[in-house]
């Protein structure tokens, strides 16, 4: 599966940092935003280190 994430990370990125404005840091939206942003970000260096590796050999 390829992953091109970047504009996503950033879009969930926004939302987060309104929903934390808006609601605190600690509302459930906030808790679940983090981690959904979270696992986006590692699929993302994921992918990234995949390619890397690939480049390598």
């Amino acid at each position: 599966m390829e992953c091109n994430c970047e504009l996503e990370i950033e879009r969930l990125r926004a939302q987060l940092l309104k929903v934390a404005e808006d609601e605190g840091l600690d509302s459930e939206r906030t808790v679940v935003l983090s981690r959904e942003l979270d696992l986006l970000i590692n699929e993302f260096e994921k992918h990234k280190a995949e390619n890397v590796i690939k480049k390598i050999l």
